[in-house]
Parts: structure tokens; sequence; C-alpha cells
């Protein structure tokens, strides 16, 4: 609909930031569509750490320290 400033389905007014102002104030924010902005690095993180919790876990139970299971 030409010339119509509302969302024909909602009647919303807002379409997002226009000014680079607004675009930077957006990306500043902690969340992204309800995850948190630095969630892959978190992930990798996690499963570096995991990773080696494992492996030092092996490894004493290759020294004897624990029994296996």
């Amino acid at each position: 609909m030409e010339g119509k400033r509302r969302c024909r389905l909602h009647g919303g007014l807002s379409t997002g930031p226009k000014t680079p102002a607004g675009r930077a104030a957006i990306s500043a924010a902690n969340t992204k569509h309800g995850h948190y902005k630095n969630w892959r690095k978190k992930q990798a993180k996690e499963r570096y750490y995991r990773g080696e919790i494992k492996r030092v876990m092996q490894e004493a139970e290759l020294a004897g320290l624990l029994e296996g299971k």
C-alpha cells in the first residue's frame, strides 16, 4: 500500500535503526535474538576446556591414579 507508514499486519511503526548512532547502539547491546553476542566464542572456549579435562582424566587413569569405568 503506497503512502502507508504502518505495517499492514500489526500496525507497528519501527523498521529498525536508521542513523549510524542508532545502528551502533543496537550493535553494542548485550544480546542478539535472545542469545549472548559472543555465544560462539564462549561455546568454543567451553569445548576446549571440556577436552582438556577429558585429557587430564585419561592421563590420570593411565597413571593408575583413577580406576577405569
